[in-house]
Protein backbone atom coordinates (compact mmCIF):
# COMPACT_ATOMS: atom_id res chain seq x y z
CA UNK A 1 0.00 0.00 0.00
CA UNK A 2 1.08 3.70 -0.72
CA UNK A 3 2.51 5.87 1.76
CA UNK A 4 0.92 9.46 2.50
CA UNK A 5 3.53 12.17 2.97
CA UNK A 6 2.53 11.90 6.85
CA UNK A 7 3.82 8.11 6.29
CA UNK A 8 -0.12 6.79 7.35
CA UNK A 9 -1.45 4.83 4.61
CA UNK A 10 -4.38 5.52 2.18
CA UNK A 11 -7.46 3.87 1.53
CA UNK A 12 -7.01 2.83 -1.79
CA UNK A 13 -10.75 4.94 -2.77
CA UNK A 14 -9.14 7.80 -0.82
CA UNK A 15 -10.49 10.24 1.67
CA UNK A 16 -13.78 9.96 0.25
CA UNK A 17 -13.64 6.08 0.50
CA UNK A 18 -13.15 6.09 3.77
CA UNK A 19 -15.82 8.48 4.69
CA UNK A 20 -17.68 5.29 2.72
CA UNK A 21 -16.54 3.23 4.08
CA UNK A 22 -17.71 4.40 8.15
CA UNK A 23 -21.19 5.20 6.67
CA UNK A 24 -21.78 1.50 5.31
CA UNK A 25 -20.11 0.26 8.89
CA UNK A 26 -23.37 3.12 10.65
CA UNK A 27 -25.68 1.47 8.24
CA UNK A 28 -24.52 -2.05 9.17
CA UNK A 29 -24.96 -1.12 13.04
CA UNK A 30 -28.43 0.30 12.61
CA UNK A 31 -29.48 -2.89 10.33
CA UNK A 32 -28.43 -4.87 13.20
CA UNK A 33 -30.18 -2.50 15.96
CA UNK A 34 -33.09 -2.78 13.42
CA UNK A 35 -33.22 -6.57 13.82
CA UNK A 36 -32.38 -6.90 17.61
CA UNK A 37 -35.24 -4.30 18.22
CA UNK A 38 -37.98 -4.19 15.69
CA UNK A 39 -39.38 -0.99 15.30
CA UNK A 40 -43.34 -0.53 15.36
CA UNK A 41 -43.97 -1.14 11.80
CA UNK A 42 -42.61 -4.71 11.99
CA UNK A 43 -43.47 -7.96 13.46
CA UNK A 44 -41.78 -8.65 16.54
CA UNK A 45 -41.16 -12.15 18.62
CA UNK A 46 -44.06 -11.52 20.75
CA UNK A 47 -46.15 -10.56 17.83
CA UNK A 48 -45.46 -12.60 15.12
CA UNK A 49 -46.92 -12.80 11.30
CA UNK A 50 -48.12 -15.61 9.56
CA UNK A 51 -48.39 -15.35 5.70
CA UNK A 52 -50.30 -18.03 3.94
CA UNK A 53 -49.74 -18.36 0.09
CA UNK A 54 -53.02 -20.00 -1.57
CA UNK A 55 -53.86 -20.52 -5.10
CA UNK A 56 -57.48 -21.53 -6.38
CA UNK A 57 -58.62 -24.05 -8.68
CA UNK A 58 -55.78 -26.61 -9.94
CA UNK A 59 -54.39 -24.82 -13.07
CA UNK A 60 -51.56 -25.94 -14.52
CA UNK A 61 -49.75 -22.96 -14.72
CA UNK A 62 -49.27 -22.53 -10.69
CA UNK A 63 -46.57 -25.50 -11.20
CA UNK A 64 -44.77 -22.46 -12.33
CA UNK A 65 -45.62 -21.46 -8.60
CA UNK A 66 -44.08 -24.08 -7.04
CA UNK A 67 -40.93 -24.03 -8.65
CA UNK A 68 -40.75 -20.13 -7.32
CA UNK A 69 -42.07 -21.22 -4.00
CA UNK A 70 -39.09 -23.94 -3.89
CA UNK A 71 -36.98 -21.51 -4.91
CA UNK A 72 -37.31 -19.58 -1.93
CA UNK A 73 -37.86 -22.12 0.48
CA UNK A 74 -41.60 -21.76 0.75
CA UNK A 75 -44.35 -24.02 0.83
CA UNK A 76 -48.53 -22.82 -0.10
CA UNK A 77 -51.29 -23.97 -0.30
CA UNK A 78 -53.38 -25.64 -3.37
CA UNK A 79 -56.70 -25.79 -3.22
CA UNK A 80 -58.36 -28.81 -5.46
CA UNK A 81 -61.75 -29.08 -7.59
CA UNK A 82 -60.69 -33.08 -7.61
CA UNK A 83 -63.24 -33.30 -10.99
CA UNK A 84 -60.73 -31.14 -13.12
CA UNK A 85 -57.56 -33.24 -12.48
CA UNK A 86 -56.17 -34.54 -15.77
CA UNK A 87 -58.72 -32.31 -17.79
CA UNK A 88 -57.56 -30.96 -21.12
CA UNK A 89 -57.04 -27.04 -21.23
CA UNK A 90 -54.63 -26.11 -18.52
CA UNK A 91 -55.56 -28.57 -15.55
CA UNK A 92 -53.04 -30.10 -13.26
CA UNK A 93 -52.32 -34.01 -13.85
CA UNK A 94 -52.31 -36.11 -10.51
CA UNK A 95 -48.24 -35.95 -10.85
CA UNK A 96 -48.47 -32.51 -10.67
CA UNK A 97 -50.92 -32.70 -6.86
CA UNK A 98 -48.15 -35.34 -6.55
CA UNK A 99 -44.86 -32.90 -6.96
CA UNK A 100 -46.85 -30.13 -5.12
CA UNK A 101 -46.92 -32.29 -1.85
CA UNK A 102 -43.52 -33.80 -2.06
CA UNK A 103 -42.13 -30.49 -2.40
CA UNK A 104 -43.91 -29.61 1.03
CA UNK A 105 -46.95 -27.67 -0.08
CA UNK A 106 -50.27 -28.28 0.99
CA UNK A 107 -53.46 -29.75 -1.15
CA UNK A 108 -56.66 -28.96 -0.03
CA UNK A 109 -60.09 -29.06 -1.12
CA UNK A 110 -62.12 -27.17 -3.40
CA UNK A 111 -65.31 -29.15 -4.10
CA UNK A 112 -66.09 -31.60 -6.87
CA UNK A 113 -67.76 -29.27 -9.35
CA UNK A 114 -66.98 -26.03 -8.59
CA UNK A 115 -70.37 -24.64 -8.08
CA UNK A 116 -72.08 -21.89 -5.69
CA UNK A 117 -72.24 -24.01 -2.84
CA UNK A 118 -74.83 -21.94 -0.62
CA UNK A 119 -77.56 -22.44 -3.93
CA UNK A 120 -77.20 -26.44 -3.84
CA UNK A 121 -80.08 -28.62 -2.06
CA UNK A 122 -78.10 -29.57 1.58
CA UNK A 123 -77.65 -32.95 0.07
CA UNK A 124 -75.41 -32.24 -3.28
CA UNK A 125 -73.14 -29.40 -1.17
CA UNK A 126 -72.57 -32.33 1.19
CA UNK A 127 -71.82 -34.37 -2.45
CA UNK A 128 -69.49 -31.68 -3.77
CA UNK A 129 -67.55 -31.08 -0.45
CA UNK A 130 -67.25 -34.77 0.56
CA UNK A 131 -66.55 -36.46 -2.83
CA UNK A 132 -63.71 -34.09 -3.73
CA UNK A 133 -62.30 -34.57 -0.23
CA UNK A 134 -62.57 -38.57 0.30
CA UNK A 135 -61.30 -38.18 -3.81
CA UNK A 136 -58.32 -36.44 -2.57
CA UNK A 137 -58.05 -38.50 0.35
CA UNK A 138 -58.02 -41.82 -2.44
CA UNK A 139 -54.96 -40.07 -3.97
CA UNK A 140 -52.93 -39.89 -0.98
CA UNK A 141 -53.24 -36.51 -0.42
CA UNK A 142 -54.00 -35.61 3.33
CA UNK A 143 -57.09 -32.53 2.62
CA UNK A 144 -57.44 -30.85 5.92
CA UNK A 145 -58.37 -27.65 4.03
CA UNK A 146 -60.98 -26.15 2.30
CA UNK A 147 -61.72 -22.79 0.65
CA UNK A 148 -65.37 -22.07 -0.53
CA UNK A 149 -66.05 -21.74 -4.32
CA UNK A 150 -66.60 -18.24 -5.32
CA UNK A 151 -66.71 -17.47 -1.33
CA UNK A 152 -69.86 -18.51 -1.15
CA UNK A 153 -71.47 -19.69 1.93
CA UNK A 154 -73.82 -19.33 4.81
CA UNK A 155 -73.83 -21.70 8.15
CA UNK A 156 -75.50 -24.98 6.47
CA UNK A 157 -72.58 -24.89 3.73
CA UNK A 158 -70.03 -24.25 7.02
CA UNK A 159 -71.42 -27.25 9.10
CA UNK A 160 -71.28 -29.19 5.74
CA UNK A 161 -67.06 -28.67 5.84
CA UNK A 162 -67.03 -29.09 8.76
CA UNK A 163 -69.09 -32.79 8.89
CA UNK A 164 -67.00 -34.11 5.87
CA UNK A 165 -63.65 -33.35 7.68
CA UNK A 166 -62.08 -30.44 6.81
CA UNK A 167 -60.04 -28.76 9.61
CA UNK A 168 -60.76 -25.27 8.32
CA UNK A 169 -62.78 -23.23 5.28
CA UNK A 170 -61.68 -20.50 3.36
CA UNK A 171 -63.59 -17.70 1.88
CA UNK A 172 -62.40 -14.54 0.29
CA UNK A 173 -62.05 -10.81 1.41
CA UNK A 174 -62.44 -9.67 5.07
CA UNK A 175 -59.21 -7.80 5.25
CA UNK A 176 -57.76 -5.33 4.39
CA UNK A 177 -55.77 -4.87 0.86
CA UNK A 178 -55.83 -2.46 -2.13
CA UNK A 179 -57.92 -3.86 -3.85
CA UNK A 180 -60.77 -4.57 -1.34
CA UNK A 181 -61.77 -3.46 2.05
CA UNK A 182 -59.38 -0.55 2.98
CA UNK A 183 -60.24 -0.24 6.54
CA UNK A 184 -60.73 -3.82 7.40
CA UNK A 185 -59.42 -5.60 9.79
CA UNK A 186 -54.68 -6.24 8.90
CA UNK A 187 -55.21 -9.68 10.20
CA UNK A 188 -56.58 -12.77 10.85
CA UNK A 189 -56.18 -13.53 14.46
CA UNK A 190 -54.53 -16.93 15.60
CA UNK A 191 -56.17 -18.91 16.50
CA UNK A 192 -58.78 -16.93 13.76
CA UNK A 193 -62.35 -16.11 15.76
CA UNK A 194 -64.43 -18.83 12.77
CA UNK A 195 -62.26 -21.44 11.66
CA UNK A 196 -64.73 -21.81 9.09
CA UNK A 197 -65.02 -18.83 7.44
CA UNK A 198 -61.44 -17.44 7.57
CA UNK A 199 -60.83 -14.05 5.79
CA UNK A 200 -58.05 -13.26 3.37
CA UNK A 201 -56.70 -10.05 1.35
CA UNK A 202 -59.13 -9.60 -1.65
CA UNK A 203 -57.95 -11.86 -4.79
CA UNK A 204 -55.18 -10.71 -6.20
CA UNK A 205 -55.18 -9.93 -10.45
CA UNK A 206 -53.17 -8.92 -13.21
CA UNK A 207 -53.91 -5.11 -11.36
CA UNK A 208 -51.60 -5.70 -8.63
CA UNK A 209 -48.81 -4.12 -8.39
CA UNK A 210 -45.42 -5.66 -6.49
CA UNK A 211 -45.50 -2.35 -4.12
CA UNK A 212 -48.92 -3.41 -3.05
CA UNK A 213 -48.20 -6.89 -2.29
CA UNK A 214 -45.11 -5.67 0.03
CA UNK A 215 -47.57 -2.92 1.16
CA UNK A 216 -50.35 -5.17 1.91
CA UNK A 217 -47.45 -7.51 4.78
CA UNK A 218 -46.26 -4.31 5.73
CA UNK A 219 -48.88 -2.96 6.89
CA UNK A 220 -50.08 -6.18 8.63
CA UNK A 221 -46.90 -6.41 10.45
CA UNK A 222 -47.55 -3.49 12.15
CA UNK A 223 -51.16 -4.55 13.35
CA UNK A 224 -50.76 -6.80 16.90
CA UNK A 225 -49.43 -9.75 14.70
CA UNK A 226 -51.93 -12.58 13.69
CA UNK A 227 -52.21 -14.31 9.89
CA UNK A 228 -52.49 -12.94 6.62
CA UNK A 229 -53.46 -14.86 3.83
CA UNK A 230 -53.26 -14.68 0.10
CA UNK A 231 -55.68 -15.85 -2.59
CA UNK A 232 -54.14 -16.18 -5.91
CA UNK A 233 -55.61 -17.98 -9.39
CA UNK A 234 -53.74 -18.04 -12.78
CA UNK A 235 -50.11 -17.35 -12.84
CA UNK A 236 -49.24 -16.13 -15.84
CA UNK A 237 -48.59 -13.36 -18.32
CA UNK A 238 -52.20 -11.85 -18.35
CA UNK A 239 -53.79 -14.78 -19.50
CA UNK A 240 -56.41 -13.74 -17.04
CA UNK A 241 -58.00 -11.12 -15.37
CA UNK A 242 -57.16 -13.05 -12.10
CA UNK A 243 -53.52 -13.36 -12.56
CA UNK A 244 -50.30 -12.82 -11.65
CA UNK A 245 -47.19 -12.91 -13.62
CA UNK A 246 -44.53 -14.86 -12.73
CA UNK A 247 -41.94 -12.70 -12.74
CA UNK A 248 -44.37 -10.23 -10.20
CA UNK A 249 -44.71 -13.15 -8.19
CA UNK A 250 -40.83 -13.56 -8.07
CA UNK A 251 -40.10 -11.07 -7.02
CA UNK A 252 -42.54 -11.05 -4.10
CA UNK A 253 -41.38 -13.85 -2.77
CA UNK A 254 -37.70 -12.77 -2.73
CA UNK A 255 -38.76 -9.61 -1.05
CA UNK A 256 -40.79 -11.54 1.52
CA UNK A 257 -38.38 -14.05 2.54
CA UNK A 258 -36.41 -11.56 3.67
CA UNK A 259 -38.87 -10.86 6.21
CA UNK A 260 -38.42 -14.03 8.27
CA UNK A 261 -35.70 -11.92 9.90
CA UNK A 262 -38.47 -9.85 11.19
CA UNK A 263 -40.23 -12.51 12.00
CA UNK A 264 -42.40 -12.45 9.58
CA UNK A 265 -42.53 -16.59 8.16
CA UNK A 266 -44.69 -18.24 5.45
CA UNK A 267 -46.32 -21.02 6.55
CA UNK A 268 -49.55 -23.45 4.88
CA UNK A 269 -52.86 -22.80 6.10
CA UNK A 270 -52.35 -26.19 7.40
CA UNK A 271 -49.14 -25.18 9.50
CA UNK A 272 -50.75 -21.48 10.10
CA UNK A 273 -54.00 -23.29 12.23
CA UNK A 274 -53.36 -26.84 12.93
CA UNK A 275 -56.14 -29.51 12.96
CA UNK A 276 -56.17 -33.38 13.08
CA UNK A 277 -56.68 -35.83 10.45
CA UNK A 278 -59.92 -37.08 9.94
CA UNK A 279 -61.25 -40.11 8.04
CA UNK A 280 -63.43 -40.02 4.93
CA UNK A 281 -66.96 -39.06 5.71
CA UNK A 282 -69.69 -40.81 3.11
CA UNK A 283 -71.40 -38.02 0.85
CA UNK A 284 -75.41 -39.09 0.26
CA UNK A 285 -76.04 -41.26 -2.59
CA UNK A 286 -77.76 -39.44 -5.48
CA UNK A 287 -81.14 -40.53 -6.63
CA UNK A 288 -81.24 -43.18 -8.64
CA UNK A 289 -81.63 -43.50 -12.22
CA UNK A 290 -85.35 -43.16 -13.70
CA UNK A 291 -87.06 -45.87 -15.04
CA UNK A 292 -87.96 -46.59 -18.55
CA UNK A 293 -89.62 -43.73 -20.08
CA UNK A 294 -89.70 -41.60 -16.89
CA UNK A 295 -88.26 -38.22 -17.46
CA UNK A 296 -85.61 -37.47 -14.92
CA UNK A 297 -84.99 -33.73 -16.07
CA UNK A 298 -84.88 -31.54 -13.11
CA UNK A 299 -87.02 -27.99 -14.06
CA UNK A 300 -87.82 -29.69 -17.56
CA UNK A 301 -90.11 -26.69 -18.35
CA UNK A 302 -87.64 -23.86 -17.51
CA UNK A 303 -90.17 -22.36 -15.42
CA UNK A 304 -88.47 -21.63 -11.80
CA UNK A 305 -85.43 -19.24 -12.05
CA UNK A 306 -81.87 -19.96 -10.92
CA UNK A 307 -81.01 -18.71 -7.62
CA UNK A 308 -77.85 -17.72 -8.96
CA UNK A 309 -78.35 -16.30 -12.76
CA UNK A 310 -81.44 -14.18 -13.61
CA UNK A 311 -80.89 -14.99 -17.16
CA UNK A 312 -80.97 -18.67 -16.63
CA UNK A 313 -83.76 -21.42 -15.30
CA UNK A 314 -82.94 -23.34 -12.25
CA UNK A 315 -80.54 -26.85 -12.05
CA UNK A 316 -79.16 -25.59 -15.84
CA UNK A 317 -76.36 -23.64 -16.62
CA UNK A 318 -74.61 -21.60 -19.77
CA UNK A 319 -72.04 -23.78 -21.56
CA UNK A 320 -69.42 -23.37 -24.77
CA UNK A 321 -66.42 -23.25 -26.10
CA UNK A 322 -64.18 -21.68 -28.91
CA UNK A 323 -64.48 -18.26 -30.25
CA UNK A 324 -67.38 -16.75 -30.64
CA UNK A 325 -69.90 -14.04 -28.70
CA UNK A 326 -73.10 -15.29 -27.52
CA UNK A 327 -75.74 -14.10 -24.99
CA UNK A 328 -78.32 -16.34 -22.84
CA UNK A 329 -81.66 -15.18 -21.81
CA UNK A 330 -84.89 -15.88 -20.26
CA UNK A 331 -87.55 -14.97 -22.74
CA UNK A 332 -91.14 -15.17 -22.93
CA UNK A 333 -91.55 -17.32 -25.67
CA UNK A 334 -92.51 -20.77 -24.58
CA UNK A 335 -93.30 -24.30 -25.92
CA UNK A 336 -95.38 -24.55 -22.43
CA UNK A 337 -95.63 -22.59 -19.15
CA UNK A 338 -94.25 -18.86 -19.21
CA UNK A 339 -90.66 -18.89 -19.96
CA UNK A 340 -88.49 -20.40 -22.06
CA UNK A 341 -84.33 -19.75 -22.32
CA UNK A 342 -83.02 -18.01 -25.68
CA UNK A 343 -79.46 -18.38 -27.22
CA UNK A 344 -78.39 -15.94 -29.62
CA UNK A 345 -75.26 -16.21 -31.42
CA UNK A 346 -74.13 -12.61 -31.90
CA UNK A 347 -70.58 -13.74 -33.67
CA UNK A 348 -68.71 -16.77 -34.10
CA UNK A 349 -65.31 -17.74 -34.82
CA UNK A 350 -65.39 -21.35 -34.15
CA UNK A 351 -66.81 -23.26 -31.52
CA UNK A 352 -70.92 -23.58 -29.70
CA UNK A 353 -72.85 -22.86 -27.14
CA UNK A 354 -75.50 -24.46 -25.05
CA UNK A 355 -78.14 -24.88 -22.33
CA UNK A 356 -77.46 -27.95 -20.13
CA UNK A 357 -78.86 -29.36 -17.36
CA UNK A 358 -76.48 -28.13 -14.40
CA UNK A 359 -73.47 -30.87 -14.21
CA UNK A 360 -73.34 -31.83 -11.01
CA UNK A 361 -73.35 -35.12 -8.63
CA UNK A 362 -77.56 -35.63 -8.80
CA UNK A 363 -79.18 -33.26 -7.86
CA UNK A 364 -79.52 -31.44 -11.34
CA UNK A 365 -77.71 -33.90 -13.50
CA UNK A 366 -79.82 -37.52 -15.26
CA UNK A 367 -78.38 -40.87 -13.47
CA UNK A 368 -78.06 -43.59 -15.42
CA UNK A 369 -76.90 -47.38 -16.05
CA UNK A 370 -74.03 -47.79 -17.98
CA UNK A 371 -75.37 -49.80 -21.42
CA UNK A 372 -78.72 -47.81 -21.44
CA UNK A 373 -79.96 -46.32 -24.39
CA UNK A 374 -81.57 -43.09 -23.65
CA UNK A 375 -84.16 -40.69 -25.36
CA UNK A 376 -82.75 -37.34 -25.37
CA UNK A 377 -84.96 -34.48 -26.03
CA UNK A 378 -85.90 -30.62 -25.92
CA UNK A 379 -88.46 -28.19 -28.33
CA UNK A 380 -86.62 -25.88 -29.85
CA UNK A 381 -87.30 -22.85 -32.45
CA UNK A 382 -84.16 -21.89 -34.69
CA UNK A 383 -83.06 -20.00 -37.67
CA UNK A 384 -79.96 -22.21 -37.73
CA UNK A 385 -79.35 -25.89 -37.77
CA UNK A 386 -78.83 -27.42 -34.53
CA UNK A 387 -77.52 -30.62 -32.79
CA UNK A 388 -77.66 -32.29 -29.20
CA UNK A 389 -74.04 -32.69 -27.22
CA UNK A 390 -74.09 -35.09 -24.65
CA UNK A 391 -71.58 -35.31 -21.83
CA UNK A 392 -71.24 -38.08 -19.02
CA UNK A 393 -69.91 -38.03 -15.53
CA UNK A 394 -67.84 -40.72 -13.97
CA UNK A 395 -67.45 -41.59 -9.99
CA UNK A 396 -64.89 -38.72 -9.12
CA UNK A 397 -67.62 -36.14 -10.57
CA UNK A 398 -65.62 -35.65 -13.66
CA UNK A 399 -67.59 -34.38 -16.50
CA UNK A 400 -66.39 -34.95 -20.42
CA UNK A 401 -67.57 -34.79 -23.79
CA UNK A 402 -69.72 -37.49 -24.95
CA UNK A 403 -71.35 -37.88 -28.11
CA UNK A 404 -73.67 -35.53 -30.32
CA UNK A 405 -77.21 -36.48 -32.51
CA UNK A 406 -77.43 -35.74 -36.50
CA UNK A 407 -78.20 -32.15 -37.02
CA UNK A 408 -81.66 -30.71 -36.85
CA UNK A 409 -83.38 -27.89 -39.46
CA UNK A 410 -84.20 -24.48 -38.68
CA UNK A 411 -88.19 -24.17 -37.75
CA UNK A 412 -89.87 -21.07 -37.16
CA UNK A 413 -92.45 -22.81 -35.23
CA UNK A 414 -92.24 -25.13 -32.04
CA UNK A 415 -90.44 -28.04 -32.95
CA UNK A 416 -89.32 -31.44 -31.20
CA UNK A 417 -85.65 -32.69 -30.94
CA UNK A 418 -85.44 -35.87 -30.38
CA UNK A 419 -82.50 -38.91 -30.71
CA UNK A 420 -81.92 -42.10 -29.20
CA UNK A 421 -78.30 -42.24 -27.83
CA UNK A 422 -75.95 -45.08 -27.84
CA UNK A 423 -75.31 -47.09 -24.72
CA UNK A 424 -74.21 -45.37 -21.91
CA UNK A 425 -70.43 -45.78 -21.54
CA UNK A 426 -69.28 -48.51 -18.42
CA UNK A 427 -67.93 -45.84 -16.43
CA UNK A 428 -70.73 -43.40 -16.99
CA UNK A 429 -73.19 -42.67 -13.94
CA UNK A 430 -75.27 -39.23 -15.19
CA UNK A 431 -75.56 -37.68 -18.37
CA UNK A 432 -76.20 -33.89 -19.23
CA UNK A 433 -77.46 -32.67 -22.60
CA UNK A 434 -78.43 -30.14 -24.15
CA UNK A 435 -79.11 -28.24 -28.02
CA UNK A 436 -76.24 -26.47 -29.35
CA UNK A 437 -75.54 -23.56 -31.91
CA UNK A 438 -72.60 -23.27 -33.56
CA UNK A 439 -73.34 -20.09 -36.14
CA UNK A 440 -74.36 -17.11 -35.82
CA UNK A 441 -78.23 -17.04 -35.40
CA UNK A 442 -80.69 -17.49 -32.76
CA UNK A 443 -81.96 -21.07 -31.11
CA UNK A 444 -85.05 -20.61 -28.14
CA UNK A 445 -85.10 -23.82 -26.41
CA UNK A 446 -88.23 -25.59 -23.74
CA UNK A 447 -89.24 -29.29 -21.99
CA UNK A 448 -86.64 -30.85 -21.89
CA UNK A 449 -86.57 -34.80 -22.00
CA UNK A 450 -84.54 -37.55 -20.52
CA UNK A 451 -85.73 -40.97 -20.51
CA UNK A 452 -84.16 -44.61 -20.14
CA UNK A 453 -85.41 -46.52 -23.47
CA UNK A 454 -86.90 -49.41 -22.78
CA UNK A 455 -85.10 -52.88 -23.81
CA UNK A 456 -86.89 -55.27 -26.11
CA UNK A 457 -87.58 -58.42 -24.64
CA UNK A 458 -87.54 -61.71 -26.46
CA UNK A 459 -91.08 -63.34 -27.25
CA UNK A 460 -90.93 -66.51 -25.12
CA UNK A 461 -90.38 -69.68 -27.10
CA UNK A 462 -92.62 -72.26 -27.44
Amino acid sequence: MNAAPSGRPTSPLGRRGSTYVLLGLAIAVLSASALMFPTADTASPNRPLTVSLTFDDGRANQMVAQQLLKKHAMTGTFYINSSSIEVPGGHMTRGDLDVLEASGNEVGGHSANHLSLSSLSTDEAERQVCTDRNTLLSWGHAATSFAYPFSDLNATVQSIAARCGYDTARTVGGLRSPRGCTDCPATEPTPPADIYATRTAADVDETWTLEELENTVTKAEATNGGWLTFVFHDVCDGCEQRSIRASVLDQFLTWLQARSALHTTVKTVREAVGGSMKPPAAPPPPPPPGGPGVNTVRNPSLETVSPVDADLPRCFESAGYGDNSVTFSRVNDAHSGKFGERLTMNSWTEGDAKLLPLMDLGECSNQVTSGRRYEVSAWYKSDVEVSLRLFTRNAVGQWTFWTYSPPFSPASGWTRASWISPATPADALAVSFGLAIDRVGTLTTDDYGFAEVPRLTSPAVR
